[in-house]
């Protein structure tokens, strides 16, 4: 497989990842497929290793000094571009109203579906807290939102966009 093959898979691996860490506690089966996920991005990680690469969000994140809530944040505003199933998946966890399933891209960001918004991330980062602006408020203090590897969307609804270091580090428009 070419770096770039691999580069792609461990995006889709990332997301599979990041709906089974949502799904945590919502869903059953979601602990095998954290599992299976973690399997599967190890042996892609290991193998793109082995071609003398790194993925470049990881760097970034070490580089950085990224929490674990911070690569989730930067992954739920990938999700739309790269696992548009899964991104409905976790909408239709928090919103009755989520989009018709649509199908998977992996591409620049004006080719996806809708994107997952603030008020979804603060429903699946605070499920069940009454001080939703509190839970709003961390998230907007997170490393990935202050440093630019997240964006809002300037439209009402608040969108989580990958940020101009998440665009420019895949090589997007």
């Amino acid at each position: 497989m070419t770096t770039l093959a691999l580069m792609k898979r461990i995006m889709a691996l990332e997301a599979d990842k990041t709906a089974a860490l949502v799904g945590l506690g919502r869903r059953s089966g979601a602990e095998e497929a954290l599992a299976e996920a973690d399997a599967a991005l190890d042996a892609a990680m290991r193998q793109l290793a082995a071609l003398g690469a790194r993925y470049p969000l990881h760097m970034a994140a070490e580089a950085d000094g990224l929490d674990a809530t911070d690569y989730l944040l930067i992954q739920l505003a990938l999700m739309p571009h790269v696992a548009p199933d899964h991104a409905h998946a976790l909408l239709a966890l928090v919103r009755d109203d989520a989009p018709p399933r649509a199908a998977a891209t992996l591409g620049p960001p004006e080719s996806t579906p809708a994107p997952l918004t603030l008020t979804d991330a603060v429903a699946l980062f605070g499920p069940g807290d009454d001080d939703w602006q509190a839970v709003e408020n961390a998230i907007l203090a997170q490393r990935a939102m202050t440093a630019g590897y997240v964006a809002i969307g300037p439209d009402a609804d608040r969108p989580l966009r990958p940020g101009l270091a998440v665009r420019e580090l895949l090589g997007w428009p």
